[in-house]
């Protein structure tokens, strides 16, 4: 998915792997921040290129604010950046 695709998904990938990403985006497990990081980032480039037309940003920042806070400042600060950035596709 991250090499072979750039991180892009393809027409089909909705129920694996992107369920899964999905999945990983929705839970910050302790010592496990840069795979929630990197989900969440998955997520947010799904829903800006229209791959992703069910999710609320707004909605999923608020649920999960908190454990934004909760990660490494580099981390957060790429979440951060990519929420700032993303505009869903119409």
């Amino acid at each position: 998915m991250i090499f072979e695709q750039d991180g892009a998904l393809r027409p089909g990938q909705h129920w694996h792997p992107y369920e899964v990403i999905e999945l990983g985006a929705n839970a910050l497990v302790p010592d496990h921040p840069r795979e929630f990081a990197l989900c969440t980032l998955l997520v947010l480039h799904a829903v800006a290129t229209g791959y992703d037309t069910a999710t609320d940003l707004a909605s999923k920042f608020e649920t999960h604010a908190a454990d934004y806070d909760a990660l490494p400042a580099d981390l957060r600060d790429e979440v951060l950046r990519a929420y700032a950035g993303t505009q869903p596709r119409p």
